[in-house]
């Protein structure tokens, strides 16, 4: 046992061992058991006599630390306690928390200790440790009371037989839930428990004496609050919607499917026309300077000027007017010219423009022989006449006649004959 073991500490010294624990009979444990062991490794009770001397001497330097043996605290306060230290040798006094280290809930304002109790705490030691200038170190260390209790619930810390005390220093207080409530800390209601008793969390209010209701079905359900059913609203009411009905629990919404249209949002059952040029959802050419002209369900782009038209790339091109639906827009009389941006027209073939119109032209060609006989009976020469005749339909004549004289190996040109046959005095 251990009086066996300190003897033979004393190597079986009794004598030495008993004056040795008179000398260092102390209240402070540490302080006998040093004094015990000096005496008992030096075989001297001078030895043993210094020591407690000297342990003494530090015990009575240390500070004094004046407090509570238990604190009681409680979850989601603000806990102060004032912590009364003293030393006897007047030397200054330096407190600092040991634990729990790096909690930043915990602090000292001097020698206040200022805690802000949070919820559901894990178990640790409270150590206080005070410091004097010369390094000696005095420790607190209470029991901690910890009640987290919500919702009214009463506590207590009696502890029955076999139950587990969360901490050697700390005690979580036990809680006694009122109606309505349960869960250790007495916070897990009707309303919060999963799962809900209503169709969702929201619905679910609790009354003072813990009991619940539930709200009515959301728009677009019927049932009694706790056990909600969808409404298919698309089948129920047709025409509910403009054009696509789409069924949502709960409730629904409306679609349109028309290319260049949208919900409206004034009414969103019907649909309207998306002004594509006012929203810039459009293809028209800034840089060209066309104009965007809104329509029921999409757009056009125009040109800013005449003869020209969009193409499937959104340029502004030339207008081919003499090809516009196969048609001449200059009649039968004429044909028609392309220019950019607009078109001319002239005479078709075979006719001439006379007095701004197009007139039809007659040509006629005739060949005149004559033989002429010189002196002696001998044919010395012959004419060959051309005559070209071109007869204008309206009245109007012109007639160009040209004689050609061919004697052998001679040619002369004969005077040109113009014959007039006017019908309207004009030539």
């Amino acid at each position: 046992d251990y009086k066996d073991n300190l003897l033979d500490l004393f190597h079986n010294n009794s004598e030495l061992m008993t004056s040795a624990n008179k000398t260092c009979w102390n209240a402070e444990q540490s302080i006998y058991l040093s004094c015990m062991y000096d005496a008992a490794q030096l075989q001297s009770l001078d030895a043993a006599e210094e020591a407690s001397l000297a342990v003494s001497q530090e015990v009575s330097a240390k500070a004094s630390l004046t407090c509570l043996t238990n604190i009681t605290v409680h979850s989601s306060t603000t806990f102060n306690l004032t912590i009364n230290v003293t030393d006897k040798d007047g030397n200054p006094i330096v407190l600092s928390i040991q634990e729990p280290s790096n909690d930043t809930s915990m602090w000292l304002d001097g020698n206040v200790l200022v805690w802000q109790v949070g919820i559901n705490i894990s178990a640790f030691n409270l150590t206080i440790v005070a410091t004097d200038s010369m390094g000696a170190p005095t420790s607190w260390t209470p029991v901690v009371l910890y009640i987290d209790c919500e919702n009214g619930a009463t506590h207590s810390f009696n502890y029955t037989t076999g139950e587990t005390v969360v901490g050697e220093n700390f005690y979580r207080a036990q809680c006694s839930c009122p109606s309505g409530y349960q869960g250790d800390r007495c916070d897990v209601t009707p309303c919060s428990a999963q799962p809900n008793p209503c169709y969702n969390a929201s619905m679910c209010h609790m009354y003072s004496n813990g009991s619940y209701y539930c709200d009515s079905c959301p728009d677009g359900m019927v049932g009694d609050g706790q056990v909600c059913e969808d409404t298919n609203e698309c089948l129920e009411t047709p025409g509910i919607c403009q054009e696509q009905c789409t069924n949502l629990v709960p409730g629904y919404r409306c679609n349109c499917t028309t290319p260049g249209f949208r919900v409206s949002p004034s009414n969103s059952s019907l649909c309207e026309d998306i002004d594509e040029c006012a929203t810039g959802d459009n293809r028209c050419r800034a840089d060209q300077n066309q104009t965007c002209v809104n329509t029921n369900g999409s757009y056009t782009c125009t040109c800013p000027m005449a003869g020209f038209k969009l193409n499937a790339l959104y340029e502004c091109e030339d207008i081919n007017e003499c090809r516009v639906n196969s048609t001449n827009p200059c009649g039968g009389d004429y044909i028609c010219i392309n220019n950019i941006g607009n078109y001319s027209c002239d005479c078709a073939h075979n006719k001439i423009k006379v007095n701004g119109a197009c007139v039809s032209v007659q040509i006629n060609v005739d060949v005149v022989d004559s033989a002429t006989t010189a002196t002696g009976g001998e044919t010395n020469n012959q004419n060959q006449a051309l005559i070209i005749s071109l007869s204008v339909v309206g009245g109007v004549v012109l007639v160009t006649v040209v004689v050609l004289s061919i004697v052998f190996g001679l040619r002369a040109r004969v005077p040109v004959e113009v014959l007039v046959n006017p019908t309207s005095g004009t030539s």
